[in-house]
């Protein structure tokens, strides 16, 4: 608190407000503020922002932070739209994201600040990531590009950049999902090159924390690499990098090891190695019923996925084979699975829609045992179409209802003889006034 000396002699000029006599809210107005992973914030003038420190000055003091303990930087000095399209992204609604962080990008007085270009590149390419654009997207206002684009704009606004590991590794993995498999085999080793930089300066520090980021960057890139494997359906070869993948993030990764063991299961399936499949599978269910351990639980719906995906295969195999007895028995089998995705994991979005589709798959090649078989298969494909249509079983379901002779049911029309109907005054309900809010906007869509 400022005592009435220092006011008095700040008025008469003999001592200057930088002196440190202002009040502390007066002096923190243009500082950039650090937040750690702990859930502190350091607020401080950053003067260097790479991927071995944070370092900014406040008054006669400098900050130094490691930059694997900071979670992010916000500027005193940013375009307006930048936290718009923090929020947004939040919210997951990536694409509404990627409009703020274009608009950010483009603002006449920030767009050769080099944090910006930096920064906003980066929230781009997550929100593209994220929101599975990975071909790009075209919204009302924007065109974006595939998020490898902006990636690869991010190491070149910044070599140093603090996101370098992470972008180095998503912009071949972004690579491979569009295809384009030859560019993304020369970026794999741009990513090795980028780790070895990495590991060699952190190094220096002697802090085991900078290795780990490394390990599970190179662990991120074999995942890669093992999807390039799945891509070009060498299913044998993409199969021993996920396991790899798993002997590398188990015990310190558990995401990662999840998605190695996703893949080992998906991979086992698609060499119609069924037994082998539903054995892993099974193993993992088993363990957690007995275990309940937690860090079991992401994988669990890939393993009740994995279940339904051989049983329905093995149901294919006894139906060319013309027994039947097996074959309805598998689709029973492969029902149950998918049922325990959607009852148990309905919060687990990239499970939900192969599962209703196969649910409703079973029920039709079960309804001849089964009376309501039809009228369920029926809803299940609605629930696909409904919410998926442009996904991968979306045509599929579409298909399937035509197939079983579902006709969607006609649209009343008015009877244009009949009086019009008398509008009776809304009775507001007791306590409440005020109009009803407006539903929020379907998550993802580029609206405000």
């Amino acid at each position: 608190m400022m005592t009435r000396v220092a006011y008095f002699l700040i008025c008469l000029g003999l001592v200057l407000p930088s002196m440190g006599v202002l009040a502390a809210e007066d002096e923190d107005e243009d500082l950039d503020v650090i937040f750690l992973n702990d859930g502190t914030t350091v607020r401080t003038k950053v003067s260097k922002d790479d991927y071995v420190l944070v370092i900014g000055r406040r008054g006669h003091s400098t900050v130094k932070k490691e930059s694997y303990k900071v979670k992010d930087v916000l500027r005193a000095n940013r375009p307006p739209e930048y936290d718009i399209g923090l929020d947004r992204y939040k919210e997951g609604r990536y694409a509404v994201a990627a409009k703020y962080f274009t608009r950010s990008l483009r603002s006449k007085d920030f767009k050769d600040t080099p944090w910006v270009i930096e920064y906003c590149n980066y929230r781009l390419g997550e929100a593209m990531y994220d929101g599975g654009f990975f071909d790009g997207y075209k919204g009302k206002t924007y065109t974006y590009k595939p998020p490898a684009q902006y990636y690869a704009a991010v190491l070149k606004a910044n070599p140093k950049s603090r996101f370098l590991l992470d972008a180095s590794v998503k912009l071949p993995i972004c690579l491979v999902e569009q295809k384009k498999y030859a560019e993304a085999e020369k970026a794999f080793v741009t990513a090795e090159a980028k780790i070895k930089q990495y590991r060699e300066e952190t190094a220096k520090t002697a802090i085991l924390e900078y290795r780990k980021q490394a390990e599970r960057a190179k662990a991120m890139l074999m995942l890669g690499k093992a999807r390039l494997m799945e891509k070009k359906k060498d299913f044998a070869q993409a199969t021993q990098i996920y396991m790899s993948v798993q002997r590398l993030a188990r015990g310190k990764f558990p995401e990662t090891y999840a998605d190695g063991v996703d893949g080992e299961l998906r991979c086992l399936v698609k060499q119609d190695r069924f037994e082998d499949a539903k054995a892993r599978a099974k193993s993992l269910i088993d363990q957690y019923q007995k275990k309940h351990d937690q860090g079991l639980v992401s994988m669990l719906p890939g393993a009740y996925t994995v279940m339904g995906r051989a049983s329905l295969a093995l149901a294919g195999e006894y139906d060319k084979n013309n027994n039947p007895l097996q074959a309805q028995q598998s689709y029973a089998d492969a029902r149950w699975y998918y049922l325990q995705v959607l009852v148990q994991f309905f919060d687990r979005e990239e499970y939900l829609e192969e599962a209703n589709y196969f649910v409703g798959l079973c029920y039709d090649k079960l309804k001849a045992d089964e009376p309501m078989g039809k009228d369920m298969a029926i809803r299940y494909w609605l629930n696909v179409q409904r919410n998926y249509p442009d996904g991968t079983f979306g045509e599929q379901a579409k298909n399937d209802l035509a197939r079983i002779g579902y006709e969607p049911p006609a649209k009343k029309k008015a009877d244009p003889t009949a009086a019009p109907a008398k509008k009776e005054p809304a009775k507001e309900a007791p306590g409440k006034k005020g109009p009803a809010k407006k539903g929020s906007a379907k998550k993802g869509g580029e609206q405000k």
